[in-house]
Formats: structure tokens, C-alpha cells, sequence
């Protein structure tokens, strides 16, 4: 009981800093970014903090969030008419939300439900080369996008392409793989898939 009251004068706390901040705007008039829930979604939280009574509601798997900060891992969100904080990662470490590279999302989709070139990516798949890749759940490069490692010889449905990384769903993640490392080597063939 002492620790959710402490929580929550922490949170009104918080609030008042930010309102502060920002002048009688509010939240939104701090600058803003865009993430993406990944396949299982988010809970959307009243504080920034798993609690089993402060979950809003659910956020479906693949939407696009204004965030309008961050703090210890958690976005702060508006959602569905609610101001709420949605983690970065689950109790595992497995990502939840991917950043979205400033300017994507804003004329349309963005993972599955946004289309990433007019290609078809039905009829093609991708083979990992002999050294293997990295499945990330951001199409760039990081010290903490890394979900897992993809074996060689590994093959793979495509589900999009954007500036050279593949959309893809490998062991129950998706996520993104580079067509070539740091060093300009391929990572991975482009094969037709068979029928």
C-alpha cells in the first residue's frame, strides 16, 4: 500500500515537471517521435512501471505512437484519448516498441501495416550467407536493437524492404536483417520462393 502511494506521488511529480517544461500545452508540446509496437503490442500504464492496477488498456500489435518522452525505458504516450506510458521491453528484454527513423510513418504505414516499396514481396525469400545475421527491431545499426542471431543457411520469408534491411519473422520475432555488414559483404541472398 506505502509503495503504490509513493509511486503515485512520483508520477503526479513527474507531470507537474513536465507541465512545467512545457507551459500550459502541455505534453504535447514537447518534441515528439514516432515508435512502433512490434507483434505482441504493449499495455498502455498510468505510471512507468508493470503494476496490477495500473494498465489503461491494450495497443494492438504494429501501431504507430507519438512519444513524447522517456524515461528508465518507458514512452510516454497519448493513445485512444489517454496520456500513458507504454515499455520498450518486456520482464526478458525482448523489445516491444521499435523507434521509427524520423520521417517514416508520416505518409502512411509502417511495418506490416505499412507498405515499404510497391514490390511484391510474396513470391521472394532471403537466405542468410555462411557467416549468418542479426535480427534487429530497428532497420539500422545499434548497441540495443539486437532481438537475436539468425544461423547460416537460414531461409526467410520477406514481409518488406526499407534502405537495404529486410521485415521479416524469424522465432517468433519479427524484426529487420541488413543485405550487407559494416564491411559491405552480403548477408544474405535474395531467392525466389518456391511454389
Amino acid at each position: 500500500m506505502r509503495k503504490s502511494v509513493i509511486r503515485q506521488l512520483v508520477a503526479v511529480s513527474l507531470v507537474l515537471v513536465i507541465l512545467l517544461a512545457y507551459g500550459t500545452a502541455g505534453i504535447a508540446a514537447a518534441e515528439s517521435f514516432r515508435i512502433r509496437t512490434l507483434e505482441r503490442g504493449v499495455s498502455l500504464r498510468t505510471n512507468p512501471w508493470v503494476e496490477s492496477n495500473n494498465k489503461i488498456l491494450g495497443i494492438h500489435a504494429d501501431t504507430t505512437l507519438e512519444a513524447y518522452g522517456e524515461i528508465n525505458g518507458w514512452y510516454y504516450v497519448y493513445y485512444n484519448g489517454y496520456w500513458g506510458y507504454v515499455a520498450a521491453r518486456d520482464e526478458t528484454g525482448r523489445a516491444l516498441v521499435s523507434i521509427l527513423p524520423s520521417g517514416y510513418g508520416s505518409g502512411g504505414n509502417y511495418g506490416n501495416e505499412v507498405q515499404f516499396s510497391q514490390v511484391d514481396y510474396s513470391s521472394i525469400q532471403i537466405r542468410t550467407s555462411k557467416y549468418g545475421a542479426s535480427l534487429r527491431s530497428d532497420p539500422w545499426v545499434d548497441d540495443h536493437n539486437k532481438i537475436g542471431s539468425i544461423h547460416a543457411n537460414t531461409t526467410l520469408d520477406v514481409y518488406g524492404e526499407i534502405d537495404g534491411w529486410y521485415y521479416v519473422f524469424y522465432n517468433g520475432d519479427w524484426g529487420y536483417v541488413a543485405s550487407r555488414g559494416t564491411n559491405g559483404n552480403a548477408l544474405v541472398t535474395v531467392i525466389p520462393k518456391r511454389r
